[in-house]
C-alpha cells in the first residue's frame, strides 16, 4: 500500500486536483456560454424593443397622416359649402335683379300709357292721348272732394310698399282691393314721388 497507494493516492489526489481545476474551467465555459446567451437575449430584447418602437412610430405617423387627411377633407367640405352658398347668393341676387328689371319695365310700360302721346296729323296739329286727357279732367273735377289727410296718405304709401314685398296671390289681391279704394278717396298728388 505504500508505494502504489501513495502513487494511486497521489494520482487520485492529483486527479481530484486536476478535476477541481477543470471544474472552474467548465464553469467558466458555462458562465461564458450563459453570458453569451444573456447577451444574445438582451440583443434580441433590444431588437424586439426597437421593432416595437418602430411599429409604435409607424402607428403614430399613420394616425397623424389620417388626422391630416381628415382635416384636409373637412377643409375641402367647408370650401365646397362656402362656394355653394356663394353660388346660391349670386343666384338669389340675379333673381332679385331680374324681378326688379321686370317691375321697372312694367312701370315704364304703364307710364308710357300715361305720358301724353303727341300725334301729328296731316295738317301739323298735335293731339293729346284721349284716355289721358279724360283721366286728367276727371281728376281735376274730383280733386276738391278727395281727402288729403297726412295720416291716411302715409298709410297708403306703406300699403304700396308692402304690396311690392308681399308674397302669395291672396295677400296681393287683398292689398290691391284696399289700394283701389284708397286711390278713389285720397288726394295723392303730393305723394307721387314716393309711390
Amino acid at each position: 500500500m505504500s508505494s502504489e497507494q501513495q502513487i494511486g493516492g497521489s494520482s487520485n489526489t492529483n486527479a481530484s486536483k486536476s478535476n477541481h481545476r477543470r471544474r472552474p474551467r467548465r464553469n467558466y465555459k458555462k458562465n461564458k456560454n450563459k453570458q453569451q446567451q444573456q447577451q444574445q437575449q438582451q440583443g434580441d430584447a433590444a431588437l424586439v424593443r426597437e421593432e416595437v418602437k418602430k411599429a409604435e412610430e409607424e402607428e403614430r405617423l399613420q394616425k397623424i397622416k389620417e388626422e391630416q387627411e381628415r382635416v384636409e377633407a373637412e377643409k375641402e367640405e367647408k370650401r365646397r359649402l362656402e362656394i355653394q352658398l356663394r353660388r346660391e347668393k349670386v343666384r338669389l341676387a340675379l333673381r332679385s335683379v331680374e324681378e326688379f328689371c321686370a317691375s321697372v319695365l312694367e312701370k315704364a310700360d304703364f307710364r308710357s300709357k300715361l305720358v301724353p302721346l303727341h300725334l301729328s296729323s296731316v295738317d301739323g296739329s298735335t293731339e293729346m292721348n284721349p284716355w289721358l286727357a279724360e283721366a286728367r279732367a276727371n281728376h281735376r273735377n274730383s280733386k276738391k272732394s278727395l281727402k288729403s289727410d297726412l295720416k291716411k296718405c302715409t298709410a297708403f304709401v306703406k300699403k304700396v310698399k308692402t304690396l311690392a314685398g308681399a308674397s302669395g296671390v291672396p295677400a296681393k289681391e287683398a292689398i290691391c282691393k284696399a289700394l283701389v279704394k284708397d286711390i278713389q278717396t285720397l288726394n295723392l298728388s303730393r305723394y307721387v314721388d314716393e309711390i
